[in-house]
């Protein structure tokens, strides 16, 4: 699925529930792009400052700091690099995801 098909999911899913509730507004592909763009936003925000951020059940996003060290280039003759310290995100999945991913539906 690529954003595009994600965005176009998000709208059709929003403008669904919103006739459900005899809104009449309607939400754009444009508007559901930069609510998604402003969460991913959040989600990465949070993980800069090494806070784990669940914004939902299924999902919990964290990062761990790698401390720097020395590693081997293999592909320029074997020398010795040094590799600074960075953040490695990670992603935890609840049940809930991996009920769904599983389900015969």
């Amino acid at each position: 699925m690529t954003k595009k098909d994600f965005i176009v999911k998000v709208t059709a899913d929003a403008n669904k529930i919103m006739q459900e509730d005899d809104t009449k507004a309607k939400v754009t592909q444009k508007i559901a792009a930069a609510v998604i763009d402003s969460a991913f936003e959040a989600i990465i925000d949070g993980m800069k400052n090494g806070q784990r951020v669940i914004p939902h059940s299924g999902f919990i996003f964290s990062s761990v700091w790698k401390e720097a060290h020395v590693a081997k280039n293999n592909l320029f003759g074997g020398g010795e690099v040094e590799v600074p310290g960075k953040y490695i995100p990670k992603i935890k999945f609840g049940p809930h995801v991996k009920e769904g991913i599983n389900s015969e539906d």
